[in-house]
């Protein structure tokens, strides 16, 4: 009840009944839709408040738990991301006074499954065609030859700082004159004066510092109906190319990382797969300026004895072996690069 008169401000819950009858509820007919709810799971002394989401799936200590951050907002929300046979479980906060206290919304605990479901997994050729990493990988390292000064790089807020500067560095070898393009995803009256930003990712502030310039959909159509380019490198924006894909010339040839297999996939002419933030060391920088380290919480398949060594392990048995009775070798698809 505090909660929503105290932190979120809705006055959502109170109390009715008296004595040991007395029980949280909200005004009669009306749904507990305070946007921070899943707060007072964590915070409810007695149990009585659960995650009908979460609930009945894991038990704690049956999880690893690794410290991340929300990728959900620029806000950039201290996290515990909790992973059981490698499939990714919940998010919970995690305490940071300077940017989410100890709170984060909804909307981010549940932010989970895509983790989970149409990773990208290998490289794949047009018309979904599965290839050889060796003969992917050849065939993608000719295309910069044959498209040398005529290649259009767009980054994303979505990557990470390290991501970005290498995607710069290699723009400057290939395409020197063509400027490096990010897709803004700013959704006005999302945020909040809490914790929610309208700015839907988590770093734009890099982005920017690294010399790319935000523009949507229309304004990179009009570059490249202009002819300048003839192949266009993708990094790491699902959402953003899922609309673009069915508005480019066909002429155009489209190279992409996605953490994905979105709708119309089978359109690009190459299809590389990237890790997302759960499964790479990487840098962002939140709204306010400040930047935030992540680490690896998950296994994957070229994973090495180093990789292994640097990952956090809040339980003895977090990389375990693929003959154990509880772990399942398909929940481990993902290669990337």
């Amino acid at each position: 009840m505090r909660f929503t008169q105290e932190v979120s401000k809705t006055h959502q819950l109170t109390i009715v009944q008296r004595g040991n009858q007395n029980y949280p509820a909200t005004a009669h007919g009306q749904p507990f839709d305070d946007p921070y709810s899943l707060n007072t799971v964590d915070i409810c002394p007695v149990g009585a408040f659960t995650s009908a989401d979460y609930r009945f799936k894991a038990r704690s200590w049956e999880m690893n738990y690794t410290p991340t951050i929300c990728t959900g907002c620029a806000r950039g929300c201290n996290t515990y991301v909790w992973v059981r046979d490698n499939l990714v479980m919940r998010f919970t906060p995690r305490k940071n006074m300077e940017i989410d206290q100890y709170w984060m919304c909804d909307e981010g605990r549940l932010d989970y499954k895509k983790y989970n479901e149409r990773r990208a997994s290998g490289i794949r050729q047009k018309g979904d065609m599965p290839v050889s990493w060796e003969e992917g990988l050849s065939a993608i390292a000719q295309l910069p030859q044959q498209h040398r000064g005529k290649i259009l790089f767009v980054g994303s807020a979505y990557a990470s700082v390290e991501t970005l500067y290498v995607l710069k560095a290699v723009a400057a070898k290939l395409s020197p004159q063509a400027p490096l393009y990010f897709v803004p995803h700013e959704v006005v009256g999302w945020g909040d004066e809490l914790l929610r930003q309208d700015d839907r990712t988590p770093n734009r502030t890099g982005a920017q510092a690294l010399g790319y310039q935000a523009a949507t959909i229309e304004e990179l159509l009009n570059v490249l109906r202009s002819g300048a380019f003839t192949l266009l490198y993708w990094v790491e924006d699902d959402q953003a190319l899922k609309e673009f894909l069915p508005h480019f010339p066909e002429s155009l040839l489209v190279v992409a990382h996605l953490y994905r297999l979105i709708e119309g996939f089978e359109q690009l002419e190459w299809v590389l797969p990237a890790a997302t933030h759960l499964e790479s060391f990487g840098t962002y920088v939140n709204g306010q300026g400040i930047p935030q380290t992540v680490q690896p919480a998950r296994q994957w398949v070229q994973m090495t004895p180093q990789d292994w060594f640097y990952s956090p392990k809040s339980r003895l048995d977090a990389a375990g072996q693929a003959v154990d009775r509880w772990r399942h070798p398909a929940h481990i698809p993902v290669e990337f690069l």
